[in-house]
């Protein structure tokens, strides 16, 4: 997806946090301020395709940083402009060697400030993202509760929201993009708190009521303003005319109406995130990809195959080419990756490593390389006991379903139902206070403040551990969730590290070289409840390099 070029470019939202899509052609003109709106339309998406008004639109509303906490409160009142000098949160680019000049300097948080994707691309130090950012864990402003960064790393958004059902946020907290969204808007990565709701949701509708499209978030669209590209008004050129069902009138909506209005329609800008794929919906922009092609592979699962079975069944094909025919540069090239566009015989080694040995593909399963579910591969644990000791996450108190709901102020995230909970088991680990940690879906599953996606999640878990969720009561299945988060897609790790929720693996030997330490531990039962799979894992350092070389052949330039 090709949507405008310029120092604030695209974005996604989302953790989470949260998003956007840009390309930059040395021939593209900086659309800041630029009241043209054919200058625009020749933008296109990965297909060749222009983008859509959808896109287009939402993707201004994913950068736009009025609806802030810190525009809110020092805007003196003005909301077509900057009146103060930026919030400090968004001063400085995070990355995990250096400190760099941030795009977004002199403005306020978005969904954007989370989840680049070619704003740093030029930024020596940082480059293009797959809706991500660069370091650990992301600042988010400061609002005097303790609170500086978000407590997991930003996930990579692409292809994560395409439908509903699919878990977003490490935990599964939503399944639905709107839930996201909204929550997103009103939550504390745009620095807002619990109580201050029907503040936020004001303020963002007055923001969308007096937008005269001037404001710089590099996607100005030619000048028009939320109220015409909302109604769709006979000015809008129809590059920009959003689908009906994304329409309302601003001046006759009230706040919430127009905040639902704003919901629906990132929420389907979300939707429309994802890797190249051709009209088939077959993945196609990686050097994997084209291997797969070239030598007359399956593509996909066929209908009613599983993603594991059809994952084996590709495996036992490739071990029995006979000419297998390679891919190099003369095929295609990388323009954000520093790599060849390569899948040459020593990334036939990892995949066979991958797809066979050890073990990555019963929960990387292609062509999607993630099985939508949630897995224990003891990456909390390892958090944890970074901070207090090996052990001690084997040790930590956990209570049951009942305590835990008993005493929700304590062990829960804050809410609407539970404003002053302190979130005991939602928090980066703190040597001031042992009882922190990260237990991941275990926070979101029989939460009571958390309804949307429980039924969902109940039987996710019970897929996840290969048990059958009619024979379990509450209390297990929460158990079973204990330290799960949801798998991550492997493609195009090239712009999305640093890896694991925690982002404590800079590099991809990092993450082999934890698998290789979890899959000991679970041999010996030493992973609280680690996943059933994690003792099957049978990598070892000979293999890092053919591993790492596969798992480079699933880039794309994505942006």
């Amino acid at each position: 997806m090709k949507i405008l070029c310029s120092l604030f470019a695209s974005i996604v939202f989302v953790s989470v946090t949260i998003f956007g899509l840009v390309r930059c052609d040395k021939a593209s003109p900086s659309l800041h301020g630029h009241k043209d709106p054919e200058v625009i339309l020749n933008n296109v998406d990965g297909d060749g395709d222009e983008d859509s008004p959808l896109k287009l639109v939402g993707e201004r509303l994913f950068r736009e940083s009025r609806f802030s906490q810190y525009f809110f409160a020092n805007s003196n009142g003005i909301l077509t402009k900057m009146t103060t000098k930026g919030d400090p949160v968004v001063e400085n680019l995070e990355t995990l060697t250096k400190i760099l000049e941030n795009p977004y300097r002199g403005q306020a948080m978005s969904c954007a400030a989370c989840h680049f994707v070619d704003q740093a691309k030029n930024i020596d130090g940082a480059g293009s993202r797959a809706y991500t950012d660069f370091t650990h864990r992301s600042p988010i402003p400061d609002r005097g509760d303790g609170g500086k960064t978000t407590v997991r790393n930003s996930p990579n958004m692409v292809g994560m929201a395409i439908k509903d059902g699919m878990f977003l946020h490490h935990d599964g907290e939503f399944n639905k993009p709107e839930d996201l969204v909204r929550a997103s808007y009103l939550g504390r990565n745009m620095g807002w708190l619990v109580p201050e709701k029907n503040k936020a949701i004001h303020h963002i509708a007055q923001v969308i009521r007096s937008d005269d499209g001037s404001y710089p978030t590099e996607t100005d669209l030619g000048g028009l303003n939320y109220r015409d590209l909302f109604a769709g008004a006979s000015n809008i050129p129809p590059r920009f005319q959003v689908p009906a069902e994304y329409r309302m009138d601003i001046t006759k909506a009230s706040d919430e109406e127009i905040f639902n209005g704003l919901v629906k329609l990132v929420g389907g800008y979300l939707r429309t995130l994802d890797y190249a794929k051709d009209k088939q919906g077959h993945y196609k922009g990686s050097p994997y990809d084209a291997f797969l092609r070239k030598n007359n592979l399956p593509l996909a699962p066929n209908d009613g195959e599983s993603a594991v079975n059809y994952s084996l069944r590709l495996a036992d094909l490739v071990n029995n080419l006979k000419n297998v025919a390679y891919v190099s540069n003369a095929d295609s090239q990388l323009k954000l990756h520093k790599q060849d566009f390569a899948f040459t015989e020593k990334e036939l080694t990892g995949f066979k490593v991958f797809f066979g040995k050890g073990q990555c593909i019963q929960c990387h399963s292609a062509p999607d390389f993630t099985d939508h579910l949630f897995h224990n591969t003891g990456a909390s644990q390892d958090d944890y006991d970074r901070v207090h000791g090996d052990g001690a996450f084997m040790k930590l108190a956990v209570p049951s379903l009942a305590d835990r709901n008993k005493n929700a102020e304590l062990y829960l995230p804050s809410s609407e139902q539970f404003p002053n909970a302190q979130s005991l088991m939602r928090s980066v680990p703190s040597k001031d206070d042992p009882r922190r940690a990260d237990l991941g879906a275990w926070v979101v599953f029989g939460n009571p403040a958390m309804p949307n996606p429980q039924a969902e999640m109940r039987n996710a878990i019970c897929q996840s551990v290969k048990m059958d969720c009619a024979a379990m009561t509450d209390d297990q299945v929460l158990s079973h969730a204990l330290g799960m988060v949801k798998t991550a897609t492997v493609r195009d790790l090239g712009q999305s590290q640093p890896y694991l929720h925690t982002g404590q693996a800079n590099a991809i030997e990092d993450v082999l070289v934890f698998y290789i330490k979890y899959s000991a531990l679970a041999k010996a039962k030493m992973v609280r409840n680690g996943d059933p799979q994690l003792e099957n894992v049978n990598i070892e350092g000979s293999d890092f390099a053919a591993v790492s070389a596969f798992l480079k052949s699933l880039n794309e330039d994505y942006d």
